[in-house]
């Protein structure tokens, strides 16, 4: 059954009078939290983006989208475009603890990688 725009609103109005006081105050206060969280942020320039993208659907034999992620790490780590920018700083990490921000290389990435592979 289609539901008209109308209809949808007044669900979503008929499910906030079904919360309670404290679970409308418990939902604000949760998003308050994570808009104050930190992210992780990517420092990559578009251009090395696009690299990896072309050498990710170059792998991508059946053009499903998937790759086997030890295959994908392989090629970034042979790769001669890849290789010209693996010790460029990659991902700012987000600090868990109050802590000044991580920078990580490309390389490093790459090895964080590879260790989550290993252990699981």
């Amino acid at each position: 059954m289609a539901y008209t725009k109308a209809q949808q609103e007044k669900e979503g109005k008929d499910d906030q009078k079904k919360k309670s006081p404290e679970d409308l105050m418990a939902a604000e206060e949760a998003t308050k939290f994570l808009d104050k969280r930190e992210t992780s942020e990517c420092l990559l320039l578009e251009s090395h983006m696009e690299v990896m993208r072309q050498l990710f659907e170059r792998l991508d034999k059946y053009n499903d989208g998937i790759l086997r992620r030890p295959d994908f790490i392989m090629a970034l780590r042979t790769d001669e475009l890849v290789v010209d920018f693996i010790d460029a700083e990659a991902v700012r990490v987000a600090s868990q603890t109050g802590k000044k921000p991580q920078i990580l290389s490309m390389d490093q990435v790459l090895i964080e990688i590879e260790k989550d592979e290993f252990y699981s």
